[in-house]
């Protein structure tokens, strides 16, 4: 006989506390990678901010959120996917939102 077991917990939450916040420690960066072709998004590429351990990684629509610290003002954005070469921009390049 084979059987399994299933746990479940519920932990309440207030919307306030799901909230994302904005910090003045930081920046945030917003936009998606995109095949530069196809234009197709390109799902868990990685930036990375050079000579750092600030990075992040595109969600399954190949969105993402960078924050940078607000005291790093210079610097380049390394941007990789496997099987693609990877593509340095620098910092100034990004705005708030909207980045392709």
């Amino acid at each position: 006989m084979i059987s399994f077991f299933l746990l479940f917990s519920y932990i309440p939450t207030t919307a306030q506390e799901t909230e994302v916040r904005e910090s003045s420690d930081y920046r945030a960066f917003k936009g998606e990678v995109v095949d530069s072709s196809t234009k197709d998004p390109l799902v868990f590429a990685t930036l990375l901010l050079e000579g750092s351990n600030i990075s992040t990684v595109t969600n399954t629509e190949g969105e993402f959120l960078l924050k940078i610290p607000t005291d790093i003002q210079e610097g380049n954005v390394v941007v990789s996917f496997l099987g693609y070469k990877s593509k340095t921009l620098p910092m100034q390049w990004f705005q708030r939102d909207k980045n392709t």
